[in-house]
């Protein structure tokens, strides 16, 4: 994620867990990022998400914007909405024993 959302979201607590312990600061070709953002339109911070993740599927944007989520799967990067994350932390916390 981009230093901004970080900043934004770092206080933010979903049970124990806490938001700063599980974000990660991604450096980002800046080129590339101007490149989206003006071929698709973007503002600043989703250029610079999709740039910094572009062909790592084993990154996660999270993203609700379904243009944003179309352009992640289309760089290769991977995707989930709130919905989705939710589910997950649902499903990991089920596997660990804890509910």
């Amino acid at each position: 994620m981009t230093e901004s959302t970080y900043e934004r979201f770092k206080n933010y607590q979903q049970d124990e867990e806490k938001m700063e312990n599980i974000m990660v600061i991604r450096e980002y070709p800046a080129d590339m990022a101007k490149e989206l953002k003006e071929e698709h339109d973007l503002d600043s911070e989703s250029a610079a998400l999709l740039a910094s993740g572009k062909g790592e599927r084993r990154i996660i944007l999270l993203a609700e914007d379904p243009t944003i989520r179309q352009l992640a799967e289309d760089l290769n990067v991977g995707s989930m909405d709130y919905e989705e994350l939710m589910d997950k932390y649902e499903e990991k916390q089920e596997e660990a024993g804890q509910e």
